[in-house]
Parts: C-alpha cells; sequence; structure tokens
C-alpha cells in the first residue's frame, strides 16, 4: 500500500450514520485505511447502539508500533500521508465528481442531524 490515507474514528462514525462508506474507498482506492484503536474506538459506539455495526468491515488496519504511534502526528506531515477530516473527504469527494455540490451538503446536513458538530453549515465555502 502506497503512502496510507488513514481515517480518524470522527470520519468513520460520520460516513457511517449516512452510509456513504464507499466515498473514501472511491477517493482512495488501495490506500484507505485505519488503525485497530480507532476501530475498536468505533465498535464501543456501535456496540452501545450509536452506530452502525460492521460497516466498516472491508477496511484495511494498520497496526502502528508504540514508536509510531508517539509520532505519528510529525510523521503524517512529515512525509506527505495525507489526512483529511469529514468537510476535507466531502469537498474533495465534489471536487473529484463522486458526489454533487447538493449531495455532499445533505449528507453534511444529516450528519449534522446525527450528532456531528460541523463548524460550516455547507460543503460549499470548501469547494
Amino acid at each position: 500500500m502506497s503512502k496510507p490515507v488513514l481515517l480518524d474514528n470522527t470520519v468513520l462514525s460520520n460516513l457511517a450514520l449516512v452510509g456513504q462508506m464507499d466515498v473514501v474507498f472511491h477517493l482512495w482506492p488501495e490506500r484507505v485505511a485505519s488503525t485497530p484503536a480507532v476501530l475498536r474506538e468505533y465498535e464501543v459506539a456501535a456496540r452501545g447502539g450509536l452506530l452502525p455495526p460492521r460497516a466498516w468491515a472491508d477496511l484495511p488496519l494498520l497496526e502502528l508500533t508504540a514508536q509510531e504511534s508517539a509520532i505519528s502526528a510529525r510523521l503524517c506531515k512529515r512525509l506527505g500521508v495525507p489526512v483529511a477530516g469529514t468537510l476535507g473527504i466531502l469537498a474533495l469527494a465534489v471536487r473529484r465528481g463522486l458526489l454533487a455540490l447538493a449531495e455532499a451538503n445533505a449528507l453534511l446536513a444529516d450528519m449534522v442531524s446525527a450528532g456531528y458538530r460541523s463548524p460550516v453549515d455547507d460543503v460549499d465555502e470548501l469547494i
């Protein structure tokens, strides 16, 4: 896998809440992944009925060593590993034609309704 795109629990949760897990697989085929720790965090919420269970069954997991975990934030920047949040993923999906702007805004509205605290009301200003 070349330069993985690691997803955090916020991204996993928000996309699962609106049933759009495939967006990240289309944006970064063969590169999108997460860590076991992030997936465990997601699964705790899923067991509590807050998130769809098994939504990320196909997501590859990368195990980080203790040293990698300690320096992961610095490595991402230094090595150019893309780090994108929910809004960045929605904006990129619009720019690449995977979602229409109206679809991205509707997904964002659904995420906000489900509990996501977005700093913006729509994706328009991010395009």
